[in-house]
């Protein structure tokens, strides 16, 4: 079984160095600072096991959670204020070729060569949440920053050359987001939680 990586750059902490020069604006990279809270994201995510076509998984979850001080009012944070920047560029088709066993008529099987092809890297995001206030000073748009990482498998090929891959866009991965604002314990400071998924559509048709 041999594999091959098209696209993707492994080095994501090299390529994510704050020490390199800006990407063109289509592909700018959004730095912002995330709080680091005394509470965890209690609930966590729950992964999606819904499974598309071929049996491929063609979504990936994030969870984010920004601990304010009780001195902060957040209600005007909600679903409706959250806004969401990512970048696609770090994503990239790995294509493996291996062999698999078809099933034939009156229980026979067959060894047949297929190419499995798996969307691997990362998805930075950054997202802002809505407005922050406090007695003194003036609102602020509180932004949570993160990334995910991506290595799920979106699909299977036959024949006797490698697919053709494209690189995937903007247009491939839709994000979805909710944003909960929960108390954290008693202490009365406040959990901002951010629930996400990237879904995978407009991916080559390889089944």
């Amino acid at each position: 079984m041999s594999a091959r990586i098209n696209y993707v750059d492994r080095n994501l902490n090299h390529r994510m160095s704050p020490n390199i020069p800006a990407m063109e604006e289509e592909r700018e990279f959004i730095a912002a600072g995330t709080a680091d809270g005394e509470c965890a994201c209690e609930d966590g995510c729950e992964r999606d096991e819904e499974r598309h076509d071929c049996g491929c998984r063609k979504s990936v979850d994030f969870c984010e959670t920004v601990t304010l001080h009780e001195s902060f009012d957040a209600s005007g944070i909600c679903d409706a204020s959250a806004r969401i920047a990512y970048d696609t560029s770090f994503l990239g088709y790995t294509v493996e070729e291996l062999t698999m066993n078809a099933s034939l008529p009156c229980g026979c099987t067959c060894p047949v060569d297929v190419y499995r092809i798996s969307l691997t890297g990362a998805i930075p995001y950054i997202i802002n949440v809505g407005t922050v206030e406090s007695s003194c000073g003036e609102p602020v748009c509180l932004a949570i920053q993160g990334s995910t990482m991506v290595d799920e498998v979106v699909g299977y090929a036959c024949g006797d050359n490698e697919p053709e891959l494209t690189e995937v866009s903007c247009c491939s991965v839709v994000p979805d987001i909710s944003v909960s604002v929960k108390p954290c314990g008693c202490s009365g400071k406040t959990n901002v939680t951010v629930l996400g998924k990237f879904s995978f559509s407009d991916l080559p048709v390889l089944c």
